[in-house]
This record gives structure tokens, C-alpha cells and sequence, in this order.
């Protein structure tokens, strides 16, 4: 005696499900076909669910590696303060391994471009946090507790909305443009070079004239 049943999930045919030699040598019956596809179902969800959980896997280490090598520093937060990631270039940034965003505000002085000390509550990822705001490319420089270092950045964040409508965690972009502000600061000198060197042949004229 035989039986078989295919294994789909949907449209997709993922296998093939046989039963051979019923115990008591008799046929199989109606019945038996029936619990044979229900365990076919079963089988189906289980495959389908193996495959869901195997593809999440893979975009995770992709993702993970994606955020490793970034060159921008990433930071994510919940509301209740707690730091669940931070890549490689984040932790350059801030020179510490860090658990809250309390420690993370210890850890730096957020200055803003005038110099003058950035509040808690205005550090882009509190706002995105508390206040749900989008902040888009904010400078700001990051400088060590006892001064020692300084680092120019541009900042964005973002809150997370869960699917009751309400901020569950949010997420801050940090990009390091320590580059960007010596090449301005070259473009400047050559300006102020070039000025300079053009005002000084005007003043001999001038003193022939």
C-alpha cells in the first residue's frame, strides 16, 4: 500500500510527503490520507517558518556587517534610556563602550558650534526620543570630559514609531567631518593668501601713482 501528499505552503511547493506498507497490511484508507495532509500542513508551516527564521539570520549578519564597517557612527535607543547598538565607528567616537544614554552624555560635551555647552534635552537623540523630532544634519562638536579631544560632526536623528503611533526607540546618525573642516580651513588660508598677495601689487601701484 502507498500514499503521498505534497508539501506546499501556498504557491510554493517545498516537498513531497509518503506513507508505504500500512502496519496491518490493508490499504490505506480515507481517513488516513486525511490525517497524512494534515500532517502535510504542519510541515509546510514548519519548513516555511525555518526558512523565514534562516533568511532574518542572514539579513542580521548582513545588516551587522553593513553597520560594522560604516563609516558613520550608529546609535540606537530605546525610551527607557537603555543603548542597544552602537558599531564600530560610534565607539571611536565616543572612546567608551556605553549601556544608557546617561552614560553616554558623561562621556561627552556636546558643544555646539559657537562653543557654547549643548543641554541634555537638545542632544538630537534625546529630542528624537522624548520629543519624536527628525533632526537633519546638525553640527556639533563632541569634546572629551577633560578637553583632551574635539571632534567636529554633523548629526541626525530619527524616532522609531511602534505600531501604536508612539516613540519606541530612535536612532542617531554621527558622521565625523574633522576632513571636511581642514579642508575649509586650507581653502581659507589659500583665499587669504591669493587676497593678500593681490592687494600687495595695488599698493605699489598705488605708491608709482
Amino acid at each position: 500500500s502507498f500514499i503521498g501528499t505534497p508539501i506546499r505552503f501556498g504557491e510554493e511547493h517545498l516537498g513531497n510527503l509518503y506513507l508505504t506498507e500500512k502496519a496491518n497490511g490493508g490499504e490505506f484508507t480515507e481517513a488516513d490520507e486525511q490525517v497524512l495532509v494534515l500532517f502535510a500542513a504542519q510541515a509546510a508551516m514548519a519548513i516555511h517558518n525555518a526558512q523565514l527564521h534562516e533568511y532574518a539570520e542572514a539579513e542580521r549578519r548582513r545588516l551587522e556587517a553593513v553597520l560594522r564597517t560604516s563609516p558613520v557612527g550608529v546609535f540606537v535607543a530605546d525610551r527607557t534610556g537603555h543603548v542597544h547598538l552602537v558599531n564600530d565607528e560610534g565607539l571611536r567616537l565616543v572612546g567608551q563602550t556605553m549601556r544608557s544614554i546617561e552614560e553616554y552624555e558623561q562621556g561627552l560635551i556636546h558643544l555646539r558650534p559657537d562653543g557654547t555647552p549643548c543641554p541634555p534635552d537638545q542632544v538630537p537623540l534625546r529630542r528624537a526620543l522624548l520629543r519624536g523630532e527628525t533632526v537633519r544634519e546638525e553640527e556639533m562638536w563632541l569634546q572629551s570630559p577633560d578637553g583632551s579631544t574635539t571632534i567636529p560632526t554633523l548629526i541626525n536623528a530619527a524616532p522609531l514609531i511602534d505600531d501604536n503611533g508612539s516613540v519606541s526607540e530612535a536612532v542617531a546618525i554621527i558622521q565625523d567631518i574633522s576632513r571636511l573642516k581642514a579642508v575649509e580651513q586650507l581653502k581659507d588660508e589659500f583665499l587669504s593668501m591669493v587676497s593678500h598677495d593681490l592687494k600687495s601689487p595695488l599698493a605699489v601701484v598705488k605708491g608709482l601713482c
